[in-house]
């Protein structure tokens, strides 16, 4: 198999954008006068062709990490695809800004009000009109801030058996929510005996922050991470009471951001000193997020912790038939994609948000042969091959009879291709830059955008298919098709189902220009 470049594909592509001088058109002028004069490196034929033949498999995305991403998530919802759940562990800080440091103290026989919490909903999936509730547990001690987590990290070890805090969303809209935590109830109103230990939990875990010494605030200039060792975090999941049906949103919150000095995600707690006129109030604000930390271990980490449950599933979905990443020698290291050798094709492959099921295609020996074939047009053999347009057309799978799953709201709007989808940033092909994109705030000419009118994802693949015929035993040719990388898609659920069948094949469409 030989792929082929020579130098003289670029006054081929000159030609080429100059009008197709050596095209045929409906004239009577015979404009082929002079073609004989033409030297044979330079004559050309434009084609376009489509290739089929893409080998798909069903895989998944789990060994990306989910920590560090500057989102909080909580909720669970059930789709075709089954149910995803999504838990949360969070630090705070109670860092305003760099000259505010040591500074919040509360003070001795500072006496605790109330307490409130701000989360500021950036996304929702789902349906919202069943309400759900969020039980917030304390972290029993401090978690590695520099270690990378991933989506099934069991936390359990480290989270208090009662929790301090609930509160519920019920028919939320994006924006920020404000939530009383403590008190729960007023004085003197009545409550079961389980709202009252609830209630009693919170105040004796607040009164624990509002008596820290004085030491641990001027840490704050010090960055020996003394707050975190006494308040290690939170850690949140839904709660779903007896009798109340489950809810069926995911919600996701943007974190507070200290340079912009933006209220977005907060804890506020109130407290006073002293009595009568004499008496001095004091909030004190600890931010879910904070970049204006100058250590490590004053900054938060955030760790999203994804469970999906395909048992309930609709469209057929069998994590069996998952690719499954080798197990990772080193802790917080993204596995290996094991051999494709044995492994069977599948027609169907589904690809997730939130660091679900994802597609995995391979171009392999044959398919690059129907590459190298273009090469011969006419039963003539010619010397070089320019790819004017490569597109890669990803079908959505339907039921046979042309209809389209009801949960298609749900379909990402865009997808992306990549090398590696693991370890610390996925690895994009060349068509899709996405660190260009997030960078300089433009889009790449790749697109990977649905076209809900044709039923199918449509990429430009050219710069990757021109490797492939200038190099292709050179050239990677195992691809991961999963969402178009965005921090914040780990938090805001979507799914779609891509078919490769006979009458609905994964495909290229290659428009190229042949040189003789």
């Amino acid at each position: 198999m030989k792929g082929y470049f020579r130098a003289s594909f670029i006054a081929a592509s000159l030609l080429a954008a100059a009008g197709g001088l050596f095209l045929g058109g409906c004239t009577d002028v015979d404009d082929t006068i002079g073609l004989d004069l033409v030297p044979d490196d330079q004559k050309m034929v434009i084609q376009t062709k489509t290739i089929d033949g893409i080998k798909s498999y069903s895989a998944f995305s789990d060994s990306l990490p989910t920590s560090h991403l500057r989102r909080m998530a909580f909720g669970s919802m059930k789709t075709d695809f089954g149910t995803t759940t999504v838990r949360s562990v969070y630090q705070f800080m109670p860092l305003e800004s760099v000259k505010h440091r040591g500074e919040h103290y509360f003070g001795e026989g500072a006496v605790l009000d109330s307490a409130y919490i701000v989360l500021y909903i950036n996304n929702i999936s789902g349906d919202t009109r069943i309400p759900q509730n969020f039980n917030i547990y304390p972290l029993k001690d401090t978690m590695t801030f520099e270690q990378v987590y991933y989506p099934n990290y069991d936390v359990s070890y480290n989270v208090e058996a009662e929790p301090v805090f609930r509160f519920k969303f019920e028919k939320e809209i994006t924006g920020s929510r404000p939530k009383k935590i403590w008190p729960i109830v007023a004085d003197g109103e009545t409550a079961d005996p389980e709202t009252v230990a609830l209630n009693e939990r919170a105040e004796a875990y607040l009164q624990k922050i509002v008596d820290l010494p004085k030491e641990v605030w001027e840490d704050e200039d010090k960055g020996e991470g003394l707050f975190h060792q006494a308040v290690p975090g939170f850690y949140i999941e839904n709660y779903v009471a007896p009798g109340d049906p489950e809810g069926n949103a995911i919600y996701e919150g943007i974190m507070a951001d200290s340079y912009t000095m933006t209220d977005l995600s907060y804890l506020s707690i109130y407290t006073h000193t002293g009595e009568g006129e004499d008496a001095e109030v004091l909030e004190t604000k600890f931010y879910f997020d904070d970049k204006a930390a100058s250590y490590y271990k004053l900054s938060n980490l955030s760790i999203l912790l994804i469970d999906h449950d395909y048992s309930t599933a609709t469209n057929g979905i069998d994590p069996a038939d998952f690719l499954k990443y080798q197990v990772a020698e080193e802790p917080g290291e993204g596995g290996k994609m094991p051999s494709l050798e044995g492994v069977p094709v599948e027609e169907t492959v589904y690809v997730q948000d939130m660091a679900g099921a994802a597609a995995y295609i391979n171009f392999d020996a044959d398919f690059k042969q129907k590459l190298t074939d273009l090469l011969t047009y006419d039963e003539t053999e010619y010397s070089s091959l320019y790819i004017n347009r490569a597109k890669l057309i990803l079908p959505l799978a339907d039921d046979g009879a042309g209809n389209y799953p009801s949960e298609l709201k749900y379909a990402l709007k865009r997808l992306g291709l990549y090398f590696e989808y693991k370890g610390d940033l996925p690895v994009s092909m060349p068509d899709y830059p996405y660190m260009d994109e997030i960078m300089n705030s433009t889009e790449s000419s790749f697109g990977g955008y649905l076209n809900y009118s044709r039923s199918y994802y449509e990429m430009d693949v050219s710069t990757y298919i021109r490797q492939i015929i200038t190099n292709p035993d050179k050239t990677r040719s195992q691809l991961w098709i999963s969402p178009a990388f965005n921090a914040s898609g780990f938090s805001q659920l979507g799914e779609v189902m891509l078919a490769n069948t006979p009458d609905r094949p994964m495909r290229l469409e290659i428009t190229y220009t042949l040189i003789k």
